[in-house]
């Protein structure tokens, strides 16, 4: 369950250009923070540091309009990538606290499930695609791509933070 959640969380986003990067940034700066609250988790805040570090090119020529595209192999690999993390962030502490990393990943966790929720309240496929992703109704309520972009952003660094306060609680 957790693995392909993960994954297909992280594919389903990648429907607004610069929007799967940027979220995914901000995640990684979360891992990064959670790496950094136990540094002998060294792994996971190389990781984090490497993904930020590739991410912030790779958005800025996928920023509207794009020039390159993740693709599903991309967001894919993203999403094994947050797997790992979610993993090495987990460690030997209370398995409990696995809520809280995924919390870290944000927005598209939040939208798959909501979106899945959707599809089977309506009887469709949870498999087959819909214009119900939060970004979808943001674009289809009249904000422009890139208002759309901004406020997914700022949710998501909002979310990203409440995960990491969450997660001093528990500590």
């Amino acid at each position: 369950f957790l693995a392909p959640g993960i994954v297909t969380s992280i594919n389903m986003i990648d429907g607004m250009d610069g929007l799967c990067a940027g979220l995914s940034i901000i995640s990684f700066i979360g891992f990064l923070f959670l790496g950094l609250q136990s540094p002998q988790n060294f792994i996971l805040i190389i990781l984090s540091a490497s993904a930020i570090l590739a991410l912030l090119p790779f958005l800025f020529l996928n920023f509207s309009p794009a020039k390159i595209f993740l693709g599903s192999a991309g967001s894919e690999f993203l999403g094994f990538l947050f797997l790992v993390l979610v993993l090495l962030a987990v460690g030997k502490s209370n398995e409990y606290l696995i809520l809280t990393r995924i919390l870290v990943i944000g927005i598209p966790v939040i939208d798959m499930i909501r979106v899945m929720a959707i599809r089977i309240k309506l009887k469709r496929p949870i498999t087959k695609g819909d214009r119900n992703h939060i970004y979808d109704r943001l674009h289809q309520a009249g904000f422009s791509q890139r208002k759309v972009w901004w406020i997914m952003m700022a949710t998501q660094i909002l979310v990203v933070g409440c995960a990491l306060i969450i997660n001093l609680i528990l500590k």
